[in-house]
């Protein structure tokens, strides 16, 4: 059944079945077309009998402020990628609706990296960025269609005008900043487990934190010496890579002591930071010049973060931390090697 509305109001169905009668002399099936109201036909509403296919499509259009965490979702009309059936005229018409594109383009109009994933009803599509989407940009959103017809057992391209017919949502939208440390949220699995009893000091020298989307520009500032610290009563560090390709963070596993609650932080130090102050204190370098005779002076004060946490990892504070943790996991080491 087709409808439109609500000025005019217009409905188009198909009544059909089978009849059997005394005892199978005469049997056959029948079909009806129904119609009620005023069909208005808009323009290039040839496929599928003008039906709109793209629903929705978030972000809303100049929505500002966007998470850069966001999945832009499309919503159809029909299931995609599958066949269709769609009664006329002349008989069912098997169609198919495939999305074609769904992505993101910044504004140098290139596309972001991601993938497509489809809901179980088909009906629903969401694009996952590799990477969180970019700080502060204005980008868009796409979403386009295409139509194939079964013709003769084979789906054949839709043409309109000579012209492949497809349908497309676009949506304009900025972002807000990103974080300057890396959410629990955004952690697919890492070993240690988060919450992990029992962890075996011999059983592996690696770990790993592999995040659901990448954080790239948290490692990329050349200012930044990144490590890894683990923590019970005393800390020690250990290096670690990150991988932008896969979005992981590796790193090895020190020597660690039996039966402790450790913390794990993946911190970057400031490699333009003073190195008489504290782990945890912040340089300050303050000028005074004078301007005039009355003694009036300008005062420029610098100050100098010498660390940045990414991650916490903890069960028991063992060091201080100069800020707060964006994320809290633990391990514990067991009374076994």
């Amino acid at each position: 059944m087709q409808a439109k509305g609500p000025n005019p109001y217009w409905v188009r169905g198909y009544l059909g079945g089978y009849y059997n009668l005394l005892g199978g002399l005469i049997k056959g099936r029948f079909r009806f077309k129904m119609e009620f109201g005023e069909e208005c036909v808009l323009e290039n509403s040839s496929v599928l009998g003008g039906m709109k296919i793209i629903t929705d499509l978030t972000p809303k259009k100049d929505e500002t402020n966007v998470d850069v965490f966001a999945i832009p979702q499309a919503t159809f009309g029909v299931r995609v990628n599958e066949p269709i059936v769609i009664p006329e005229d002349d008989g069912d018409h098997t169609y198919k609706v495939v999305v074609e594109k769904m992505t993101i383009i910044d504004d140098q109009g290139k596309e972001i990296k991601g993938v497509i994933e489809y809901a179980n009803s088909k009906d629903l599509a969401n694009f996952v960025s590799d990477d969180i989407l970019p700080p502060n940009k204005t980008l868009k959103a796409l979403a386009q269609v295409s139509f194939m017809e079964k013709k003769n057992g084979i789906y054949e391209v839709v043409m309109v005008d000579g012209q492949k017919a497809i349908e497309i949502e676009e949506r304009i939208f900025t972002t807000g900043s990103a974080p300057e440390a890396i959410p629990l949220s955004n952690i697919k699995y890492a070993y240690p487990v988060v919450d992990q009893e029992n962890y075996y000091r011999g059983e592996t020298s690696n770990g790993y934190i592999k995040l659901k989307r990448g954080q790239d520009y948290l490692f990329e500032d050349p200012n930044w010496g990144t490590s890894v610290l683990f923590a019970a009563e005393s800390p020690i560090e250990s290096n670690f890579s990150y991988n932008n390709a896969d979005n992981i963070v590796n790193f090895k596993v020190p020597d660690l002591a039996k039966q402790k609650d450790y913390t794990l932080a993946l911190i970057a130090k400031n490699k333009n930071g003073s190195n008489g102050a504290s782990d945890n204190d912040t340089v300050e370098n303050t000028e005074k010049t004078e301007e005039s005779s009355d003694g009036s002076a300008v005062s420029v004060t610098t100050e100098i973060k010498k660390h940045r946490v990414f991650l916490k990892m903890e069960r028991s504070t063992g060091f201080p931390m100069c800020s707060e943790p964006v994320s809290i996991i633990h391990f514990q080491t067991s009374f076994l090697l």
